[in-house]
This record gives C-alpha cells, sequence and structure tokens, in this order.
C-alpha cells in the first residue's frame, strides 16, 4: 500500500498561513480620538466634568446636538486593498439620542457615494459583538481607491452619539437597500399567458 506522505510545518509557518487564511476576517476600528478620526465644529467629549462616568467603546464617546448639518465627523479608513468591506458602528444609547442619525460611507475622500443609512441611537446596536462592543452593520461595499471615508453629521432630531466604526474585509457580496427579490408567489409578480408553475 502507498504511504501518504505528510507535510509538517513549524509553529511560524502554521501561524504565517493561519493569518493568511483568516485575512478576510481582520478587522480594523476606528475609535473617535483615534488616527484617522477627525470632527468639524463643537463635539463635546465623554467622560467631561458634567458626565464623570465612561460611556462607549474603549471608554469615550463625542456627542453633538442636533442642528443644520455643519458639525461633522469623520472616519478616514486608509492602505486599504481594492474589494469588498463590512462598515459597522457602535453608540451608547439615551432617550434623546437621534433617532436618524445620518452616515454616509465614501470611496475615498470626497470620493463617489457608496451607502447612506440613518441609525436609530435610542435602540442599541445588536447585529454581532466584538471588541467588548455591539456593533451594528450599515452593510457591504466596494472600495476602489484603497480609503474609506465614514461621515455623521449632526443633521438630525436629537442628540447624534459618534464612537468607533468598525471595517472587515469580507468575500460577501455588495449590499443593496435599493434592490428587492420578489418571489413568483409573492405579491407584485404577474405573468401573461403562457407560464406555467412548477411544480
Amino acid at each position: 500500500s502507498r504511504r501518504r506522505r505528510r507535510t509538517r510545518f513549524t509553529a511560524a509557518q502554521f501561524r504565517t498561513i493561519q493569518a493568511l487564511e483568516d485575512r478576510t476576517l481582520l478587522a480594523t476600528v476606528i475609535d473617535n480620538g483615534d488616527a484617522g478620526f477627525s470632527t468639524t465644529g463643537e463635539w463635546r467629549i465623554v467622560p467631561n466634568a458634567n458626565f464623570p462616568n465612561p460611556e462607549g467603546f474603549a471608554g469615550d464617546i463625542n456627542h453633538a446636538v442636533n442642528g443644520d448639518g455643519s458639525r461633522l465627523v469623520v472616519w478616514e479608513f486608509t492602505g486599504l486593498a481594492t474589494g469588498n468591506y463590512r462598515v459597522s458602528a457602535t453608540w451608547t444609547v439615551h432617550a434623546n439620542r437621534a433617532t436618524n442619525a445620518p452616515f454616509v460611507i465614501l470611496d475615498s475622500v470626497g470620493g463617489s457615494l457608496l451607502e447612506q443609512v440613518f441609525l436609530n441611537q435610542e435602540l442599541a446596536p445588536d447585529d454581532f459583538s466584538d471588541g467588548g462592543a455591539d456593533w451594528e452593520n450599515f452593510g457591504i461595499v466596494n472600495i476602489t481607491g484603497g480609503t474609506l471615508v465614514v461621515q455623521l453629521s449632526n443633521a438630525a432630531n436629537g442628540f447624534v452619539i459618534a464612537d468607533a466604526i468598525r471595517i472587515e474585509a469580507t468575500n460577501d457580496l455588495v449590499t443593496d437597500d435599493n434592490v428587492k427579490i420578489i418571489d413568483d408567489d409573492e405579491s407584485g409578480f404577474a405573468a401573461t399567458v403562457g407560464w406555467n408553475k412548477s411544480p
């Protein structure tokens, strides 16, 4: 009988192979205050003298009162490979939060609009947990310029919270909330003469 030849790897080689296999699972987080995070206009930081308790990812958040959209925060992820990325956010909840916090995702600084979402920050993010925080998915976008930008303004109906944004390279397909699938037994489907249902 033929003997199978086994390949033996050193611990370092195995770690390298595992890292390559898991490369699409690697995530990058930019928190408020990190490199890549910037603000325009007044965004107050919590904790502060009036609100001394830590909250949010890594213990702090930025917030702005609702207004005309002139107060802006930006999370800028650079040095990225072209491809698809899942984008997610975390925030802290309160009854005074905006129910329509306006986030946009851009393909590079000043680039094309990839996604726009309005999040209810009175409700806790609940799509998944990672790094000690709960996250809400915006969707999956495709970038071509090596930079992914997320923006949030205060054009909302309550206090807007800027905390951490998380991106993760993925092989999953780009999501499009404007696409709706109608099956042949659902409302909105119609057929003319000559089409037979099977089975």
